[in-house]
This record gives C-alpha cells, structure tokens and sequence, in this order.
C-alpha cells in the first residue's frame, strides 16, 4: 500500500484534504472514450443548434441593402450575437477537445523518437528520428529519381537513334518513315533482388526560366504588393481600380 500520512499542523484543523495523495502521486483524470463523447457534449450542441437556428432566422429576414437607421442599429445587434454565438461555440468546442489535443501531443511527442545515445555527453540535444527517416526517405527517392530519369532519357536517345536508322534504311527502298516518332517505352515497377520494389511513372516537372516571357493568362496579380501599395498611399495603379469604402466590424461591448 502507498503510504503518506500527512501530519497537519498543530495549528489548523484537519481536513479531508490530509488524506489526498500529493500532487506527484495523483493519476491523471481519465479521458472518455470516443463513443461516450456524444452523450458529454450533447448538451451544449443542443443549445447552440438552438441558438444557431433561431439567429439565422432572424439573419433571413434583413433586406440585401439596408437604407434605414432603424435597420441599420438591428443589424449591428444581429449582427452581434451571431459573431458572439460563432465564438462561443468555437471557444466550447475547443473547451472540449483541449484535453484530447493535449493527450494526442504527448503521444506525438513521444513517437517524434527523439534520441540521445547512451553515451552521449550530457546537454546533447536529442536527435528526432522520425523526421530523419522523413528526411533518408525523400534523399534517396530523390537519388533514385535521378538515377532512373537518366536511365529513361539514355533509353529515349537510343529509341530515337534507331528510329533514324530504320527511316534511313526505308527510304532507300522508296519508304517514307516519320523518324520524329520516337518514344521510349514508360519505366515500369522494378523489384529489387534485395527486397521491396520501385514503382516507377513518368512525372512533367517545370519551372519559371523567363517571367517576362509567360502569356498573360498565366500572369497573376499579387494581392499582396497590391495592398502594400495602396496602404502606402498609391492614387493609381494601372490595370486597377482604388476606391474607398467603409469597413464595417461589430463587437460586443
């Protein structure tokens, strides 16, 4: 039996709080299982459904423009509540799952394998082996790539060289051979005499050489430069359109 009597002080009354274990030696409060998460939040997603349903009721009855003060105050207040039912309802939801969120981390955590050797020197930082196997992973997919990239353009060479040959050939004998057909046959899976295999498929890569030179339906505005420079007091920008309006928030008070 785990013993730890604690000998109040002579000085106070005992309470039933001597007889809790210390807070090292307390066990976590347990989760509830998913299927019993259900019947826990029930309650709280019955209201906010409630609340939900009858403020979009409401929002269902504002008119597109609003031309009156009258309105104009309704709709702050409307407006209100539905940011106010939206953010309670994400600060529940979070209320909720905070404790499985803290749960899940420690397992990721802890299957992060962060290592430190034996004998390692002390204050070595730990070495995180799962993202170097991420990391071994992707290196030599990429050496392999490589390796059969240059294997299947040898391999398209040599096709083409041969196709030259046999137009050549035909058109001695008046055949007319379009020598430009010329395709390599796709690298297929490929087992290893070691175990495992390298599945492999022919992939189109690119890359920016020339911006100047892009077709301007693949030109595309930054709305980022765009804003930094009408923030920056930009009157005009040619090809765009600046004019103000009012920015419209609602809080609660």
């Amino acid at each position: 039996m785990n013993m730890h009597a604690i000998i109040p002080a002579a000085d106070r009354e005992v309470s039933a709080q001597d007889n809790e274990a210390p807070e090292s030696e307390k066990l976590p409060t347990p989760l509830a299982a998913p299927d019993d998460l259900p019947s826990i939040i029930k309650k709280d997603v019955e209201d906010f459904t409630n609340n939900a349903v009858l403020e979009l009721a409401t929002f269902a009855r504002v008119p597109d423009t609003i031309d009156d003060d009258d309105v104009y105050q309704r709709a702050v207040t409307l407006a209100t509540r539905i940011q106010g039912v939206s953010n309670d309802l994400d600060s529940r939801r979070k209320s909720h799952k905070a404790p499985y969120t803290a749960a899940g981390q420690v397992i990721d955590d802890h299957f992060s394998l962060n290592y430190i050797a034996p004998d390692a020197e002390a204050g070595t930082k730990p070495r995180v082996l799962k993202k170097e196997l991420l990391d071994a992973h992707k290196a030599l997919k990429a050496r392999l790539s490589d390796y059969d990239t240059r294997q299947h353009r040898a391999e398209q060479e040599r096709t083409a060289a041969e196709r030259e040959q046999l137009a050549a050939a035909a058109a001695a004998d008046g055949i007319e051979i379009d020598a430009a057909i010329a395709i390599a046959a796709a690298p297929g899976t490929k087992k290893s005499a070691h175990g495992g295999s390298a599945v492999r498929k022919i992939a189109k890569i690119w890359e920016v050489i020339d911006a100047n030179q892009l077709p301007r339906s693949l030109l595309m505005p930054n709305p980022t430069a765009i804003q930094a420079l009408v923030d920056s007091g930009a009157i005009t920008i040619p090809g765009v359109k600046i004019e103000e309006i009012v920015d419209t928030h609602t809080q609660r008070r």
